[in-house]
């Protein structure tokens, strides 16, 4: 297995700056249509339904290589982002905090943060699992939104 270190610097503003150094440990690749990575642990569910294709009006791609890729995710007040997927764990640097609901594909909630007594806080950063499939339904007064690097290559 190979290992890589990266350091991605990325200025979200002209105050704001984020430097992360990222060990990489091996792939995920598209295989048939589905995710796997190099070890070949299946990912279930197909491309169609990662957040770039599935929610591209909510996820902004910021960058992306072999290794990492960035996204931007914004939900405003009120909006539902359709069912989608995130195969690869990652850090968010949050952005935006409001309330929300996360519903599996049946409707089912699996989280709803106006049951919890602390948030992120805006300029906090955090770990965030890969995801099944789940959509995501903004019940706050403000925008969610937060930057997430995606590590290909789980740790």
């Amino acid at each position: 297995m190979s290992e890589l270190t990266l350091r991605m610097t990325r200025e979200l503003s002209s105050r704001t700056r984020i430097t992360i150094p990222v060990r990489i440990l091996h792939t995920r690749h598209l295989e048939n249509g589905e995710m796997s990575d190099s070890m070949k642990q299946p990912w279930p569910w197909p491309a169609t339904l990662d957040a770039m294709s599935a929610a591209p009006e909510h996820h902004t791609l910021l960058f992306e290589n072999e290794y990492v890729r960035v996204l931007d995710a914004h939900v405003k007040p009120g909006d539902i982002v359709p069912v989608h997927t995130h195969c690869w764990p990652g850090v968010l640097y949050i952005l935006g905090v409001s309330d929300f609901v996360r519903r599996d594909p049946d409707g089912s909630v699996i989280l709803d943060t106006r049951g919890s007594s602390s948030h992120a806080p805006t300029g906090s950063a955090v770990w965030g699992e890969a995801l099944t499939p789940h959509t995501l339904e903004n019940v706050g007064d403000h925008e969610l939104r937060n930057i997430t690097v995606e590590l290909k290559h789980p740790m």
